[in-house]
């Protein structure tokens, strides 16, 4: 039997902002993308990572303008690879 290693994220919209691709989940908040819409390796964990100011400034945007942001690209993306 094989054996599968992988992620499963499954999120919600993705939008694109403040030079911050990012995948935004209604209960676990923000998944950071790189610009082929894969997870992010590194995500910010610390609180002092741009990414949050920027995604500060995203969330007192109106829902309006946050629309506006939103990539029009499937979401709930599920990501694995295997290892022999």
């Amino acid at each position: 039997m094989a054996v599968v290693h992988g992620i499963l994220h499954l999120g919600g919209p993705v939008y694109r902002y403040g030079g911050y691709t990012f995948e935004m989940h209604h209960y676990c908040g923000p998944i950071v993308l790189k610009k082929n819409l894969e997870p992010r390796k590194n995500q910010p964990t610390s609180e002092r990572d741009p990414f949050w100011s920027v995604f500060g400034r995203w969330q007192g945007l109106s829902e309006k303008e946050q629309a506006a942001t939103k990539l029009d690209t499937p979401h709930g993306a599920i990501f694995f690879s295997s290892r022999p």
